[in-house]
């Protein structure tokens, strides 16, 4: 069934899509993530009948961050030399 089709009983099913990051460590002034949540809820909506609205999480995914390692990294920038076109001294 589609979202927004109706029901068996006359409700209409909507899927909600609900990311939530939480941001506990701190690096060099940037926050890192800790967890991650993804869920997804089915709501359904009465119809005429006068039915009161539910929902439900029908599918949630947890991701936990940790033992960040960090690390230095150098770049040297280095200037080309001049190119001159060919047969030009």
């Amino acid at each position: 069934m589609a979202p927004g089709e109706q029901a068996p009983g006359g409700r209409h099913r909507f899927p909600v899509l609900c990311v939530t990051t939480e941001f506990g460590v701190e690096k060099n002034s940037m926050l890192l993530p800790t967890r991650a949540t993804v869920e997804i809820e089915e709501h359904r909506i009465p119809g005429r009948g006068g039915q009161p609205s539910s929902s439900k999480v029908v599918y949630r995914l947890l991701q936990t961050y940790a033992s960040y390692r960090f690390f230095g990294v150098r770049a040297e920038e280095k200037q080309p030399g001049t190119v001159r076109p060919p047969g030009k001294p």
